[in-house]
């Protein structure tokens, strides 16, 4: 289980080992992180993720999972939301920079207002 409470005085960081290294992070320098149940995730960075094609967060058959005011950038796709369940909720978070896409499921249209990701699963920041 994670409990990842970062703020924005003390943020937490999932990032390449390459990161602040003096070498270049690249896109697939580490796998992901996967959630499944009841975990809470405020106010973290994920990048340079996505080894074998996957998500910086998958979130697996998570229920009750919280993943609120976080940044997806330079991944291969920022969440993979394809087997959620009930009671999960990504609010507050931006995207950019994934080169497959900000999650790996099917989503609707873009549109003005919060944008669902999959049934119960909405991002409130992904529009301006």
């Amino acid at each position: 289980m994670i409990d990842a409470p970062g703020t924005s005085e003390k943020p937490i960081t999932f990032t390449s080992v390459k990161n602040g290294s003096g070498m270049t992070p690249a896109r697939r320098d580490w796998g992901g992180i996967g959630l499944y149940k009841g975990e809470e995730i405020d106010g973290c960075t994920f990048s340079y993720s996505g080894n074998g094609d996957g998500a910086a967060l998958a979130l697996g058959t998570t229920t009750n999972t919280t993943v609120t005011n976080c940044t997806f950038a330079h991944n291969v796709y920022g969440i993979d939301a394809s087997g959620i369940g009930t009671g999960t909720v990504v609010s507050g978070s931006t995207f950019s920079d994934n080169s497959s896409g900000d999650s790996y499921a099917p989503c609707p249209p873009r549109r003005a207002g919060p944008r669902s990701i999959r049934p119960g699963i909405t991002d409130e920041s992904a529009h301006p």
